[in-house]
């Protein structure tokens, strides 16, 4: 049976693979795939430096520099 809504076909098959370019506001934030104005680095940097703030206190938690798991 053929799709009555495209967009509501093509959308949830989407990923951010399928997205080259990003405006916000009248303002480009990703172009070509790639994101605009962002220091990925001192992004990372301050993810992994929040991690104290936003971890359980509970010593039992595991935490990754990507995750965190709790047992």
């Amino acid at each position: 049976m053929p799709p009555h809504d495209p967009v509501g076909t093509l959308v949830p098959g989407a990923d951010r693979g399928n997205i080259t370019s990003v405006w916000v506001a009248g303002r480009v934030r990703k172009w070509a795939g790639r994101l605009v104005g962002v220091d990925l680095d001192a992004l990372r940097a301050q993810a992994h430096d929040s991690v104290d703030r936003v971890k359980p206190a509970d010593d039992d938690c595991i935490v990754t520099t990507k995750r965190t798991y709790a047992p």
